[in-house]
């Protein structure tokens, strides 16, 4: 009789798990272009208009409104990662920290001085482009460059 209730057991949890929607609805692959040096890159994949907006790449590291993000040693060769993500709107950003300090280092009047881009090879005027500019969406596996300088 235990076995019957094991049996039992297991084929309702297969079909729980078989009926589940997946968590994740698609890969991001992200390939990072023109690193010219050594350094770490810093890329990070943005669900917040605001935080993406708000963000100064002060410092590296997770914060709220970064979805998911990679530092990785990169260059000078191409750099390029995969994430899974749910499908929605996001936008990317990467920054190569060259001087090793853990955050896009700036001159004195606020530019940067090591190499960044944002999806869709977009700039901003004074800091990052606008969310709406950068964004791109996930729904199916998609595969997108971003071009430092």
């Amino acid at each position: 009789m235990q076995k019957i209730a094991s049996v039992k057991s297991f084929s309702g949890s297969l079909a729980l798990l078989l009926l589940t929607p997946p968590l994740f609805g698609a890969q991001l692959t992200v390939t990072v272009t023109g690193l010219r040096e050594p350094g770490e890159i810093h890329l990070a994949i943005y669900d917040s208009a605001a935080v993406f907006e708000g963000d100064r790449e002060d410092t590296g590291g997770p914060q709220p409104g970064i979805l998911t993000g990679a530092i990785e040693p990169a260059g000078p060769a191409d750099f390029t990662a995969t994430f899974e993500l749910p499908d929605g709107t996001y936008a990317v950003g990467v920054f190569h920290d060259v001087d090793g300090n853990d955050a896009l280092s700036k001159n004195f009047l606020g530019i940067p001085k090591e190499p960044f881009g944002f999806s869709n090879n977009v700039r901003g005027r004074f800091g990052p482009p606008s969310f709406k500019d950068a964004s791109i969406s996930v729904t199916r596996d998609l595969a997108i460059t971003i071009a430092v300088d």
